[in-house]
């Protein structure tokens, strides 16, 4: 093998292990080719920084989130701006979803009308928010546009089954407020909820990875949250703590504690609604599958081991990826040392051989 050749397989080589270097899926692979229009980025954000808001979050429920990246985009049609659309990118669709949810709150807007079909859409001031997969969407159309058609196509772009916390399932529906359902993954969030119980902040156990699903009733517009643990045992822990925090708390609100497996319902109004609400708070182990028969989309509720599976993959690619640097790496050094002998020989042993006969 010449010199020329030798140098060409060695940038060869290098190229290919840039190509399997780990990266993450960006949105704009979903807009390209689409037909929708021309998507402009006007602004990318991969890091956040303290103290700030991002998109008009704040950035401490972004990182509770965990948000992958935020970016501004503008969509041409017929050389006009039809439409700017904000695009927030998370670990998963809990988090997607807790955005969601928490947009009205969060931004002091009013809470819109949600459709649920084809997906979930909320109806804002001359906008409108809605989630798929691990993204959040604001989208804000201009002029008489009411941004509905190019959602669904979005909707289409983005095939994945749309995946419900398993806390929010268990909410029950009778006389439940419209919309008012909200997800927290974190006592940052819980905090812009004036309704939970200050003290149970840092004792509900955030660092065991819970989460908690929020809605108001009627007619006392009293509150609910229920939190979920992995495991039952879990849940039983905390609920004995949660009562001896509850004992010398004080509060013009009856508070009412229930337990349901690995589900904790903590419930904010009088004693008469809270028996007829905590009835409801039924926990089944079964995961059950909804199938839309309108639109075809299979809507499933995640149970709290959903992120194995993920961990998992990930495990796998990066062992395959850590076995195929290394195998480069060892032709590489080959290569080198063949190209440059003499390194090679600084390192040998040197033998004098004073046991062999003259």
């Amino acid at each position: 093998m010449t010199l020329l050749e030798r140098i060409s397989l060695l940038l060869s080589i290098c190229f290919c292990l840039i190509a399997v270097s780990p990266a993450q899926p960006s949105i704009q692979r979903y807009f390209t080719g689409s037909g929708l229009g021309e998507f402009i980025l006007e602004e990318e954000i991969n890091r956040l920084a303290t103290d700030q808001e991002v998109g008009g979050l704040p950035v401490e429920v972004l990182q509770e989130a965990v948000l992958r990246s935020y970016s501004r985009w503008q969509i041409r049609q017929a050389n006009a701006v039809a439409y700017r659309l904000h695009v927030f990118e998370l670990l998963d669709a809990p988090g997607a979803f807790q955005l969601f949810s928490l947009w009205p709150r969060l931004t002091d807007q009013a809470t819109g009308q949600w459709l649920r079909s084809p997906i979930d859409i909320r109806l804002g001031d001359g906008e409108l928010t809605f989630w798929k997969a691990n993204f959040f969407f604001r989208l804000v159309p201009e002029g008489e546009r009411n941004g509905l058609e190019l959602v669904e196509e979005l909707n289409k772009l983005i095939r994945s089954d749309v995946a419900y916390p398993v806390t929010t399932y268990y909410l029950p529906e009778e006389g439940k407020v419209a919309d008012s359902t909200e997800l927290y993954l974190g006592a940052r969030s819980l905090r812009y909820n004036e309704r939970f119980p200050e003290p149970l902040l840092s004792q509900i156990g955030f660092e065991d990875e819970i989460e908690i699903s929020y809605a108001a009733y009627q007619p006392d517009d009293s509150a609910l949250f229920l939190v979920g643990y992995p495991t039952p045992a879990l849940a039983d822990q905390y609920f004995v703590e949660m009562q001896n925090e509850l004992a010398g708390f004080f509060s013009r609100e009856g508070v009412f504690l229930k337990r349901s497996g690995p589900l904790v319902a903590l419930f904010i109004g009088p004693e008469e609604a809270a028996v007829k609400v905590l009835s409801d708070v039924r926990y089944s182990p079964a995961i059950r599958w909804i199938d839309e028969k309108e639109d075809g989309i299979a809507q499933e509720y995640l149970t709290f081991f959903g992120l194995l599976t993920q961990t998992f993959i990930g495990i796998g690619v990066f062992l395959v990826v850590t076995l195929v640097a290394g195998l480069i790496v060892g032709v590489l050094r080959y290569e080198f040392l063949e190209l440059f002998p003499r390194l090679h020989r600084r390192g040998e042993m040197v033998r004098l051989n004073l046991d062999e006969e003259p």
